[in-house]
């Protein structure tokens, strides 16, 4: 290992030490195992699974007798409307604006997404690289539950849905399962989604504690 790679796993390590304070491995890994099984529960009531993102806060400044602490809002998106289908950094980002401004005294530390997906199963690079994956022949109906939290310490479970001849749902398998190793540096990729979410809180945030302090050097 390099001088440099060591030092990227000090900082990695420090930041994961210093968010436990915030969000504990113990409850992220049960925000996840949550979300995983709301999905497993909607696929046997309904059959399919809408897309939906769970924003997981805590409260900035808990009493310490406060057992109340961390709350999880549920946002579920229907299918794009193709006026936004072109922007949706954009409207991930207004999502995580408003959960700011819905919950001023919390952190959004954890974000879990879930919904459905088709998943390329061709076997070259080049055939996946160059097909659709919603026109691939050899596509498969999924669905993914994927989060990450403020530290980036991120899990990803892709199950494939498997259906009856006449459609109807039949039971889920597993494709994938990568879940956050507090042992490992190395992180799995994070859905753009809710890195988008994340980037309009953290500029929301700021916007709102420069107004603050704005607003208390006024007062004084």
């Amino acid at each position: 290992m390099s001088d440099l790679e060591g030092a990227k796993n000090e900082v990695i390590n420090l930041m994961r030490t210093m968010a436990q304070v915030f969000i504990s491995d113990e409850q992220y890994f049960e925000n996840l195992e949550d979300a995983d099984r709301l999905v497993k529960e909607q696929m046997e009531e309904d059959g399919e699974v809408q897309m939906a993102f769970l924003l997981h806060g805590r409260k900035r400044d808990p009493a310490p007798d406060d057992k109340d602490i961390f709350s999880v809002t549920i946002a579920v998106m229907a299918d794009w409307p193709e006026d936004i289908a072109d922007r949706k950094e954009e409207v991930m980002m207004g999502l995580g604006a408003e959960w700011v401004d819905k919950n001023p005294d919390q952190m959004l530390v954890q974000i879990v997404q879930v919904g459905e997906a088709w998943v390329s199963m061709s076997k070259t690079k080049d055939e996946a690289r160059t097909t659709v994956p919603s026109k691939d022949p050899n596509r498969i109906e999924c669905i993914t539950v994927s989060t990450a939290s403020i530290d980036q310490r991120t899990s990803q479970i892709l199950y494939e849905i498997i259906r009856n001849e006449d459609g109807s749902y039949k039971e889920l398998k597993t494709k994938m399962k990568v879940l956050y190793d507090p042992n490992d540096t190395k992180n799995s990729s994070v859905s753009y989604l809710i890195l988008g979410i994340y980037k309009g809180y953290f500029l929301a945030s700021d916007k709102a504690e420069a107004k603050k302090e704005e607003e208390d050097i006024k007062s004084e």
